[in-house]
């Protein structure tokens, strides 16, 4: 969790530096710092479903899980592209449970779990709102905007259906 918050942290501050957002053109440092940001925050989503897929036993909210986590990692395919667009170093997409340093409740205490990916999913919603705020070619504006629905179609899948059931 620390490593999400830090990057969280790198990503607002790399974006309060900017200039008027989307009065000037980005430099392309500063669309790869922003692009890096998110994809560091998809594997971290990722890495956190693989985690609670392994805890928990209902079929249903595992298939939930897993759903979550192919939407997270296809997410980071296509930041990767437009990393590479841009001649960055893509990151591998290889979600990597390690990097959650604040270890996840037990999964007898389901509702905490819940309440954590519910709360990074709103937070990446706002972390696409706030990208979206500087100048990016029309193909990276219809990947970001892509992002944040399906941010959006997360909170509402944690909010309700197999995962709300396997949390009450």
């Amino acid at each position: 969790m620390r490593s999400h918050r830090l990057a969280t942290r790198r990503f607002e501050t790399q974006m309060n530096r900017t200039m008027p957002r989307a009065a000037f053109s980005n430099s392309r440092e500063q669309e790869l710092s922003i692009l890096l940001a998110l994809a560091r925050f998809e594997l971290e989503c990722a890495g956190a479903c693989d985690l609670s897929v392994m805890r928990v036993k209902n079929r249903p909210a595992r298939e939930s899980l897993m759903e979550l986590r192919n939407d997270h990692l296809r997410q980071v395919d296509a930041l990767n592209a437009l990393i590479a667009q841009r001649k960055g170093h893509p990151l591998a997409n290889r979600p990597d449970p390690s990097v959650l340093d604040e270890p996840l409740p037990s999964p007898l205490d389901a509702q905490p779990v819940l309440q954590r990916m519910l709360r990074w999913e709103q937070e990446g919603t706002g972390a696409y709102e706030n990208a979206l705020e500087y100048a990016w070619d029309l193909e990276a504006r219809a990947v970001l905007h892509g992002h944040i629905w399906q941010q959006q179609r997360h909170v509402r899948l944690l909010s309700c259906g197999p995962l709300r059931e396997w949390a009450a």
